[in-house]
């Protein structure tokens, strides 16, 4: 008997063909998911977009600097208004060689920057006046506080007539930048009569906490939008996140601040073995920049004063009124620092009046509540330094090279914070800025 015949097998084209469209299907499925989670992205980036819009309509005027909120801003006609012009105006920067960047210009009722990236100073000063360069970071500048009542325009009004201070001061400026841009004005032939530099806070932040590398600069990307480090994936996708809506998602779901005792972050462990060392290294680097400003003086025929600014973080400072606020959210081992900075520099400072090295950092020790965030003052407080830079300006040389600084205690302002300042859910408190990262 013979056997049935099997049948011939399918031909190849037709397994191919099978293979094939299980691949598409496949792929139809990925891409299909791929693009359900891409629409979801994108519909959750509006939507947050739309509760932040939300929340901050239901904050008003207060959404662009709560700080109006405390005490000393009574006497400004639309203290909102300035709140807007100092925001828009502090943040916007644009490059420049040597000294990294200036301040873009502005022009408003309260906050003016000129073409060159320079703080309108008050002043009319008479023709044959003494030409004063002050140098500092965002407490110089004026961050905070209108044209009237920067430090600069207060030392203006104090000195008169025969003196034209000019505000070079610029948001986050290190002596770093200060001294580079002090050598361009130089360079093209602006010499001055007398220089005075404000600083402290900005170096001990960038070379003991973030970055923690003594002599560098506060973060260039976040400032000017830029990344000097080589475009990473994971660089490029945390790029994407910060502009994108979702950023703004864990400030829209805080209902409480953050406690000041949490523990330290990462960073913060990472970074407080160093504390020590990163404090002598900034104050020896202080110390250079001190020797080269008084060189560059010397063969331009300037005077040259150095003050060592206040701080709400110094070691000695007993916080009043609403300032506890301030620490809310501060990372612990960033107070540590300015503490430790803080006791070292008045050891390495005081006393050098015969050197034109004043520190003034404990002039507010005993008085308060005088801070708006860790380091920037109200506007009258603003005045307070101005007068005693002023009182070293006018002094006679061997006074002024030999009397120590000395501050008044005023009466405070005010014991408590005024009830729209207060802390809770639609009225959030005025808050330190964020940590740069590295």
């Amino acid at each position: 008997m013979t056997q049935p015949l099997s049948p011939p097998p399918p031909p190849k084209r037709a397994g191919l063909r099978a293979f094939l469209h299980k691949i598409g299907s496949l792929l139809l499925v990925v891409t299909s998911n791929l693009g359900a989670a891409l629409l979801l992205l994108v519909l959750g980036h509006f939507l947050i977009g739309w509760a932040w819009d939300l929340k901050q309509a239901r904050l008003g005027d207060r959404q662009w600097d709560p700080r109006v909120e405390f005490p000393g801003y009574e006497h400004l006609p639309n203290k909102y208004a300035f709140a807007r012009e100092n925001v828009t105006a502090a943040n916007t920067h644009a490059f420049r060689p040597h000294y990294e960047w200036r301040v873009t210009p502005f022009k408003g009722d309260y906050v003016n920057v000129d073409e060159h990236g320079v703080r309108r100073t008050i002043k009319s000063p008479a023709p044959s006046a003494q030409k004063v360069f002050m140098m500092g970071g965002s407490t110089t500048w004026g961050e905070g506080v209108p044209d009237a009542d920067t430090m600069p325009s207060q030392l203006q009004k104090i000195l008169g007539p025969g003196y034209d201070v000019y505000n070079f001061g610029d948001i986050a400026y290190t002596s770093v930048q200060e001294l580079a841009y002090l050598q361009e004005r130089l360079t093209r032939g602006d010499i001055p009569d007398v220089v005075v530099f404000y600083d402290g806070v900005n170096d001990g932040f960038v070379s003991i906490y973030s970055p923690g590398v003594p002599r560098d600069i506060h973060a260039i990307d976040k400032l000017l939008g830029v990344r000097p480090q080589r475009v990473t994936l994971s660089s490029a996708a945390r790029d994407l996140y910060e502009q994108s809506n979702y950023a703004k998602l864990q400030k829209l779901m805080k209902l409480l601040p953050q406690s000041s005792h949490s523990a330290d972050g990462a960073w913060d462990q990472k970074i407080a073995p160093h504390i020590a060392r990163n404090v002598q290294m900034t104050l020896d680097d202080y110390e250079a920049f001190i020797r080269q400003t008084k060189a560059l003086a010397r063969e331009y025929g300037f005077k040259v004063y150095f003050f060592w600014q206040p701080n709400l973080f110094s070691d000695r400072r007993q916080l009043r009124g609403y300032e506890p606020q301030l620490f809310e959210g501060a990372s612990p081992t960033w107070v540590r620092s300015m503490r430790a900075l803080y006791t070292a520099a008045r050891q390495r400072f005081s006393g050098r009046e015969a050197e034109g090295v004043y520190y003034v950092g404990d002039m507010f020790d005993e008085t308060g509540p005088v801070y708006i965030d860790w380091c920037h003052v109200s506007p009258a407080h603003n005045q307070r330094v101005a007068r005693v830079i002023a009182d070293r300006l006018l002094a006679p040389p061997s006074q002024a090279e030999s009397a120590p600084i000395t501050t008044t205690t005023t009466t405070p302002l005010h014991s408590t914070p005024p009830t729209s300042g207060r802390v809770d859910a639609a009225t959030p408190s005025p808050r330190l800025p964020e940590k740069v990262r590295p």
